[in-house]
C-alpha cells in the first residue's frame, strides 16, 4: 500500500498522498474495516458490563447447573466445577442418580441456613456413598444464598446432605486445617429462587421425625433434583404449549445407592450445618 505521509505542499490533505484513484478505493475500504472492528470491540465490551455472572450462566453456558423443584417452589443453582471439583462431582452423582427425589430440608434455622438432602419424607435416613474431601480452602465464602456440604464433627465426613446459606456465615469458612478451622465447602451458589429460600428460612419449626428442634412444621419437600439447561426448560415450556409436540420419554429410573451403615455421631454445635443422623 502507498504511504500516506503528507507531502509539504499540501499538509493535511490525504487526498495528495494518494498517487492514484485505485489505492485511494483500497485506503477508504482498510479504514472501514478498522473502523467496524473497533465499534465491534467496544460492543462487545459495553455487554460484559452490562451482563452480569448469573444471567450469563443462565444464557446457556457450559457450567453445571441443578434445578431443585420444592414444595414451596424451584430453586437454580450453579455449581462451581473449577473451585470445588470433588464436591461437585459428589453432588451431581446423587442428583443423577435421583437420590434427592422426595427429601426433606429437614432442618431449618432463620438467619442461618436451610439443610437437606439426607431423609426422606418419612424422616428415614437414606444411605449414603463414601464421604468426599473437604474443599473449603477453595476460597469460596458461606454467603447468602451460596451452597455448601453440611458434615459431621470430622472435616472430611460429607456426603449427601447440603446447606444453602441464608444469611452471611463467615464463621463457616475455611481458616485453617485445625478440625475447627476447616469450615464447610461452599461449591456453587443460587442464580434463581432466592425467594424460595427465603420462604423456607422463614416456615415454622419444631420438633419432627428423630430431631426435637428446628425441623418445619409443615415438611418442605424437594420433589426432584435434576440437571438444569434454560435451553432445555424453554423447549418444554413451548411442547406444553404445543399439543402437536411429541410425548415426553419416561424418566429413567433412579440408580440404586449400596447400602452402608447408619454411623451414630454427635450432632455437634447447634449452630453447625451438621450432617445429621
Amino acid at each position: 500500500m502507498p504511504s500516506l505521509h503528507h507531502s509539504a505542499s499540501s499538509p493535511g490533505d490525504v487526498t495528495s498522498a494518494v498517487p492514484n484513484q485505485s489505492a485511494r478505493r483500497q485506503y477508504n475500504v482498510d479504514t472501514s474495516v478498522s473502523g467496524a472492528a473497533r465499534i465491534t470491540l467496544l460492543l462487545a465490551f459495553m455487554m460484559s458490563l452490562l451482563i452480569g455472572p448469573g444471567a450469563t450462566a443462565l444464557a446457556g453456558s457450559t457450567v453445571p447447573m441443578v434445578k431443585l423443584s420444592t414444595t414451596k417452589g424451584d430453586i437454580i443453582i450453579e455449581l462451581n466445577e473449577r473451585d470445588a471439583p470433588q464436591t461437585v462431582e459428589n453432588f451431581l452423582s446423587y442428583v443423577d442418580a435421583g437420590f434427592y427425589d422426595d427429601t426433606l430440608f429437614h432442618r431449618v434455622i432463620e438467619g442461618f441456613m436451610i439443610q437437606g438432602g439426607g431423609f426422606n419424607r418419612n424422616y428415614q435416613k437414606k444411605s449414603t456413598r463414601a464421604p468426599v474431601s473437604n474443599e473449603a480452602y477453595n476460597g469460596l465464602r458461606n454467603r447468602r444464598y451460596t451452597i455448601a456440604m453440611a458434615r459431621t464433627t470430622a472435616p472430611h465426613s460429607a456426603t449427601s446432605q447440603f446447606f444453602i446459606n441464608s444469611e452471611d456465615n463467615r464463621n463457616l469458612d475455611h481458616t485453617d486445617t485445625t478440625q475447627r478451622g476447616w469450615g464447610y465447602t461452599v461449591f456453587g451458589r443460587v442464580v434463581d429462587g432466592q425467594e424460595v429460600v427465603d420462604a423456607i428460612s422463614r416456615v415454622r419449626t419444631g420438633p419432627g421425625g428423630p430431631f426435637s428442634r428446628d425441623v418445619p412444621s409443615e415438611p418442605v419437600i424437594i420433589l426432584s433434583a435434576a440437571r438444569y439447561s434454560q435451553d432445555a426448560e424453554t423447549a418444554a415450556s413451548a411442547a406444553v404449549i404445543n399439543n402437536d409436540s411429541a410425548p415426553s420419554t419416561a424418566k429413567t429410573s433412579a440408580v440404586n445407592l449400596q447400602k452402608e451403615g447408619n454411623d451414630t455421631l454427635p450432632e455437634g454445635e447447634s449452630r453447625q450445618p451438621v450432617e445429621q443422623n
